[in-house]
């Protein structure tokens, strides 16, 4: 059992430190910061000076030739990081803390975010298009005309997310949380919203609400399901 926290532990702090290597060093290979982060961690706990560099810690230095695209930061603690306008298009950020992260303008599309905690993110103008969001927490995160093309926001929970004018389009809300979001002049042209649940709290855009309110059943006073298979914002235009 007290190997199991230990192992644990190390596995959190490993976590923590590629987090901080990525934003010292965000053209660094990925295995290069998994490796060093690791290396790191381990001698920390053991109170040991390194006889050497860790295998991959000299590759921290050495420049991409490409873009950061399918980078892996899958667990990373990224808590209130400023990540304006980063390019993390079909990055691994699976489970990965994003807490406070500022995303604005950021390339995120086709990533993984699946369980990711996006809580207070700012991700004004981001792109998400085919990201993956299943089962992420997005609570009072900024959306403010954040391009969700194709994505799958699948039991996602946008508690208090602000989606004003975001671009929803096909996008997948099969029983997302929609309570208290503020979704006033969204696109949700052919979006899923299949067991999603909204409040009285809920804006949504003009002309929608009546019609999800003649597809929905109220679970609680106040607290209503989406029983039909998707909405149709018809509007082309962002208000």
């Amino acid at each position: 059992m007290a190997e199991n926290v230990e192992e644990n532990e190390l596995r959190r702090a490993a976590e923590v430190l590629r987090g901080v290597l990525y934003l010292a060093c965000p053209g660094a290979p990925a295995q290069a910061l998994t490796d060093t982060a690791r290396a790191i961690a381990r001698r920390s706990e053991s109170n040991e000076l390194p006889d050497q560099a860790p295998s991959r810690a000299s590759d921290i230095t050495r420049p991409r030739k490409a873009a950061l695209h399918s980078l892996s930061l899958s667990g990373a603690i990224l808590t209130g990081a400023d990540l304006t306008g980063a390019d993390l298009a079909l990055g691994d950020l699976a489970g990965a803390d994003l807490t406070g992260t500022l995303l604005a303008r950021a390339n995120l599309a086709g990533a993984g975010l699946t369980r990711a905690d996006l809580t207070g993110a700012n991700l004004t103008r981001a792109d998400l298009a085919l990201a993956d969001l299943t089962d992420a927490r997005l609570l009072g995160a900024g959306l403010f005309g954040t391009e969700l093309i194709n994505a799958n926001l699948t039991r996602a929970n946008l508690t208090g997310a602000h989606l004003i004018v975001a671009i929803l389009t096909n996008a997948d809300l099969t029983n997302a949380d929609l309570t208290g979001a503020d979704l006033s002049g969204a696109i949700l042209t052919d979006a899923v919203l299949t067991g999603a649940t909204w409040n009285r709290e809920t804006l949504w855009p003009g002309g929608i609400r009546q019609r999800l309110l003649a597809v929905s059943e109220e679970v609680h006073p106040g607290v209503y399901q989406i029983r039909g298979s998707s909405a149709s914002d018809r509007s082309d235009t962002l208000v």
